[in-house]
């Protein structure tokens, strides 16, 4: 087997990085946080939790809705909340409130890209603190550095 050096290591590690950070980036950006639990009881999907910070806590949903549809699909048919109880990943759910259908749209919240790209700077920046001390190399005669907490 062969043996790569460590700054092809290095550069092999950055790149993988730095693509999975494109590849949340972009499923962050297209899927935002609804924070919606359901529960299906006597036939029918009923909200029953919103969480704080999700994008449904701002619109007219509540808990005891009855879910329609999600995304014009019938809700017995959405595999998030079939498998997990949640609504997630959805633009918009057609929910009974009070014995009246309502359309509820989901507006994307900028905030989230904005607070992404800071954990990723960041990230970033944690990486590339711990790759320096791998890329310093050992002269002759002198003593390597060594980082002090």
């Amino acid at each position: 087997m062969f043996r790569l050096s460590k700054k092809v290591w290095l550069r092999i590690s950055l790149l993988i990085f730095l693509v999975i950070g494109a590849y949340y980036f972009a499923f962050t950006s297209h899927h935002h946080y609804l924070g919606v639990e359901a529960d299906f009881k006597n036939g029918n999907w009923r909200v029953t939790d919103i969480h704080n910070g999700g994008l449904a806590k701002e619109t007219e949903l509540s808990e005891g809705d009855l879910l329609l549809k999600i995304d014009q699909q019938e809700s017995q048919k959405n595999v998030l909340l079939n498998k997990w109880l949640i609504v997630e990943q959805a633009k918009s759910v057609l929910v009974e409130h009070n014995h009246q259908e309502k359309r509820i749209v989901f507006k994307g919240n900028q905030s989230f890209k904005s607070l992404f790209l800071i954990f990723e700077a960041i990230a970033f920046v944690l990486l590339v603190w711990a790759i320096l001390p791998l890329k310093k190399t050992r002269r002759v005669g002198q003593v390597s550095d060594i980082a002090c907490f």
